[in-house]
């Protein structure tokens, strides 16, 4: 599997320990995703800031850490799509032009 999707646990509430977790077995951080997340997200809801949706790369599989609302999910996961396959290919180590 070279593409891992995780929803939920990304607020500020005691109880959201996505990025935590994610953080404690990955072996890079991809920060490019969580800042586009935001900035996007802050088009949409002031709210968004208090977002730690992120994205790390772990062996050679990608994970990203959406939100747990259906629709931020989505839209979050819009704002980045463009970005996978590329990604993907890099941290599974598949020869590339850049």
């Amino acid at each position: 599997c070279h593409l891992v999707l995780t929803t939920g646990g990304t607020g500020v509430a005691p109880r959201d320990v996505t990025p935590e977790a994610v953080r404690e077995i990955a072996d890079r951080e991809l920060p490019g995703f969580g800042e586009v997340m935001r900035m996007e997200s802050l088009i949409i809801t002031k709210n968004a800031i208090l977002s730690r949706n992120l994205a790390v790369a772990v062996g050679n599989a990608l994970v990203i850490c959406l939100p747990g609302k259906p629709k931020g999910a989505v839209e979050c996961l819009g704002f980045v799509v463009g970005a996978i396959p590329h990604c993907v290919e890099v941290v599974a180590g598949v020869p590339t032009s850049c």
